[in-house]
């Protein structure tokens, strides 16, 4: 049982991880497009 509730931690640990980092890369290239525009 701790070892199920542990593989669910890592893996929402995961894959927020991975849509935070899909989400900041976005944004940045977003600014990056601003500050061109700019």
């Amino acid at each position: 049982m701790t070892m199920d509730f542990s593989g669910k931690i890592s893996i929402f640990f995961g894959f927020s991880h991975y849509f935070f980092l899909k989400h900041s890369l976005s944004a940045y290239k977003y600014w990056i497009l601003l500050d061109i525009r700019i």
